[in-house]
C-alpha cells in the first residue's frame, strides 16, 4: 500500500522533515486499489483517533514507482500537541 516491500525490512512508510515551523509527512498511495486518511490523535487511546484536517497534497513525483503518487502533509508545530498516523486499506 505504500510502495515498499514488506519483507525487504528497509522500506519506510514516511518520511518526515521540518521546514518552518512546520512538520512535513510524505509517503506513496496506490493511483487505485488503496485508500488512504490523515488521521490525528491527542493522546494514542485507539477509540479517539479522527481525521485530521489537514488535507494532504500531491508533492514531487519524482522518483515515485509506477502506480503511486507521493502525497506531503504539512502540519503546523504549536502548543496542541498530537500524534498522527496515515491509514491505508485495500480495496
Amino acid at each position: 500500500l505504500f510502495g515498499s516491500s514488506p519483507i525487504s525490512g528497509n522500506g519506510s512508510l514516511f518520511t518526515s522533515s521540518s521546514s518552518g515551523g512546520s512538520l512535513v509527512l510524505t509517503w506513496l498511495e496506490l493511483e487505485t486499489g488503496g485508500s488512504y486518511a490523515l488521521k490525528e490523535n491527542l493522546s494514542l487511546n485507539p477509540l479517539t483517533w479522527v481525521n485530521s484536517a489537514v488535507v494532504p497534497v500531491l508533492g514531487d513525483q519524482t522518483g515515485v514507482p509506477t502506480g503511486y503518487d507521493r502525497f506531503t502533509a504539512t502540519l503546523p508545530i504549536n502548543a496542541d500537541r498530537k500524534f498522527f498516523r496515515i491509514e491505508g486499506t485495500e480495496n
